[in-house]
């Protein structure tokens, strides 16, 4: 039939299924949800770490400013005990050897104060890198 030729097609399919493969698939699946398992594992037990590196550095950074202001404080102080220490010497009622004391005493609160701010901008920068921030 000539007419038939050119309307002529073929057609098929292929299907492979294994009906019994040996418990393989039920074994990779158990494979699978155990790795699963101990990756959730660890996800939970990184993430109770970070907490509690977190909240140790919050802590430390409130311990700190507590002393920056006491630091302050003493500054203020050792600053005003600077200014009657000077008038004192200046009045003759104190020895030079008191004012170089009552000086170095402000210098050392000051110095002490250089150390807090120093220890609480180190607490802070711990800080951006625990939650994941990289200080600038």
């Amino acid at each position: 039939m000539p007419f038939l030729v050119h309307n002529f097609g073929t057609f098929g399919f292929s299907l492979n299924y294994d009906l019994f493969d040996g418990g393989r698939r039920e074994a990779k699946v158990r494979e699978a949800r155990s790795e699963v398992r101990s990756a959730e594992v660890a996800v939970d037990k990184l993430q109770s770490e970070i907490e509690v590196q977190v909240q140790g550095v919050y802590d430390r950074i409130d311990e700190l400013k507590e002393m920056v202001a006491v630091a302050e404080e003493n500054v203020e102080v050792q600053t005003e005990a600077t200014r009657v220490a000077d008038r004192q010497f200046e009045q003759n009622e104190a020895l030079n050897s008191a004012r170089s004391q009552s000086h170095a005493d402000l210098a050392s609160a000051t110095a002490s104060l250089l150390e807090a701010n120093c220890g609480l901008s180190l607490a802070e920068a711990d800080l951006k890198r625990a939650i994941g921030q990289m200080p600038r």
